[in-house]
C-alpha cells in the first residue's frame, strides 16, 4: 500500500484496569444512548490532498454512473410458487460534492477536476419478492445481510481519467478506504422489463481500514459505516459494455444495467462484541454491588 499510514479498525485487546475502566465508562454512556442495533450520524474528517488538514463532511453525492445486475429471472413469482434467487450487482462511481450540515464544503482539487475520488463495488443480493402490480409492471424487492467476501474500494487521483462510458480509470489511484456489505434493501418497478424502469436501495458498507492521512475517523469501540442511498432507474445514462472489474454488460444471465445516482452518510455503531462487553460489564458491577451489601 502506497502513500500515507493505513489504519486498521481491528479493536485491539485491552486489559486490566483499562479495560474496566472503559468497560465502566462506555457502559454508562452507552446504556443511556445506545442499545445493539442502533446507529448515530457523524461528521468525518476529510482532506484531499493527504496532509492530514481535514474538514468535516457529513455527505458526499456522486455523480451519475452506471450499475449491472446479473441473473435477475424476469417473469418470476418469488416467493411463491418460486423460492428467493440470489443476483450478482457491481457498481462504479465518482464523488462529485461534499456536505456538512447541509452547507457545501469546497475540495477545490475534486471540484476543479484536478483530483478525484472514485469507489468500485461488487456483492449478492437476494430477490425476496418479485411479480407484477395492478398496473401490470413488474416489481420486485431485495436484500442482503452482511458479506464479509463483498468489495468496497475508494481511491483519490491526482491523474482524474475516471471515464463512465468505458469504466477506465476508476481504481488507477491511490486506495484510501476498504470496506464490506454490512446489508442492504432495495426496490424495482419495470414498466417495460429490461428498458424502462424505477428503483431506489439503502445500501450499507462496514469501513474495515483507511489511510489516516486522507479521513479522520473516531471510532473507539465502534463500527464505522456507510449509508448510501439513492437510484438505479432505466434506461442506464451511460453503455460501457463492461464494469469496473471487467464483468461484460452484454453477456450473462439477462444484465441489466442502471443509471446510478446517490449520495452517502456515515454513522457509527457498536461493534456486537462492544455490546457483549458493555453487558458483563454492567452484570460485573450489579454482582459487585449486591456482594458489598451482603
Amino acid at each position: 500500500m502506497q502513500g500515507g499510514f493505513y489504519t486498521s479498525l481491528k479493536k485491539e485487546k485491552k486489559e486490566g484496569k483499562s479495560m474496566k475502566k472503559i468497560l465502566i465508562s462506555m457502559a454508562l454512556g452507552f446504556a443511556l444512548t445506545v442499545s445493539a442495533g442502533n446507529a448515530q450520524a457523524v461528521s468525518i474528517g476529510f482532506d484531499e490532498n493527504g496532509a492530514g488538514t481535514f474538514q468535516n463532511i457529513d455527505l458526499w453525492t456522486y455523480r451519475t454512473d452506471t450499475g449491472l445486475a446479473t441473473g435477475f429471472i424476469p417473469g418470476q413469482f418469488v416467493p411463491t410458487p418460486n423460492p428467493p434467487y440470489g443476483i450478482d450487482f457491481t457498481l462504479q462511481g465518482r464523488v462529485g460534492s461534499f456536505d456538512n450540515g447541509g452547507i457545501p464544503v469546497i475540495f477545490p482539487g475534486i471540484v476543479l477536476n484536478t483530483k478525484e475520488l472514485t469507489f468500485v463495488t461488487k456483492f449478492d443480493e437476494t430477490v425476496v419478492s418479485q411479480g407484477f402490480n395492478s398496473a401490470g409492471h413488474q416489481i420486485a424487492t431485495f436484500s442482503a445481510g452482511e458479506d464479509i467476501n463483498s468489495i468496497f474500494k475508494m481511491y483519490i487521483d491526482t491523474t482524474p481519467d475516471a471515464n463512465p462510458n468505458n469504466v477506465s480509470g476508476y481504481t488507477d489511484g491511490l486506495e484510501i478506504l476498504s470496506g464490506h456489505l454490512a446489508g442492504l434493501t432495495s426496490s424495482f418497478e419495470a414498466q417495460v422489463p429490461g428498458t424502462l424502469g424505477t428503483g431506489s436501495f439503502d445500501v450499507k458498507f462496514i469501513v474495515d481500514s483507511f489511510d489516516s492521512n486522507y479521513f479522520n475517523l473516531t471510532t473507539d469501540l465502534l463500527l464505522f459505516r456507510l449509508t448510501t442511498t439513492g437510484t438505479l432507474n432505466q434506461p442506464e445514462f451511460f453503455h460501457p459494455t463492461v464494469m469496473w472489474d471487467g464483468t461484460s454488460t452484454e453477456a450473462g444471465v439477462n444484465p441489466q444495467t442502471f443509471k446510478f445516482d446517490g449520495s452517502t452518510g456515515f454513522e457509527v455503531v457498536p461493534e456486537p462484541s462492544t455490546i457483549l462487553l458493555l453487558g458483563a460489564g454492567l452484570l460485573g458491577l450489579g454482582v459487585f454491588a449486591r456482594r458489598k451489601k451482603a
